[in-house]
């Protein structure tokens, strides 16, 4: 019996993007292809802004603080919006989830 694990976004977990996709920004947002699964994904500004900040493995509530000073966003309308699409990524395995080292 094949049970495969389902990862999820846990406090300490840090998230980046998966290796192997292609990016293009376009004046319409961000489109990702995944060449492997033959799939096209078309992200908006909000997601393109999240996307450019997953280039390195952080913490998702460090990406939230960092919209928020990038763009005058207040703490309760950035957080869900984030984790949701966050989920959404990992879901279609466009994004990876890790543990953060211990400090």
């Amino acid at each position: 019996m094949n049970i495969l694990k389902r990862e999820t976004i846990r406090d300490g977990s840090l998230v980046s993007r998966v290796e192997g996709l292609m990016a293009t920004e376009s004046l319409a947002g961000t489109f990702l292809v995944d060449s492997k699964g033959g799939k096209l994904y078309k992200l908006n500004a909000s997601g393109s802004a999240i996307w450019d900040l997953l280039d390195s493995p952080i913490h998702p509530d460090d990406l939230c603080r960092r919209l928020m000073t990038n763009y005058c966003i207040e703490a309760d309308a950035v957080r869900q919006d984030v984790m949701d699409l966050l989920e959404e990524l990992l879901r279609r395995r466009l994004i990876r989830v890790s543990d953060a080292p211990p400090s």
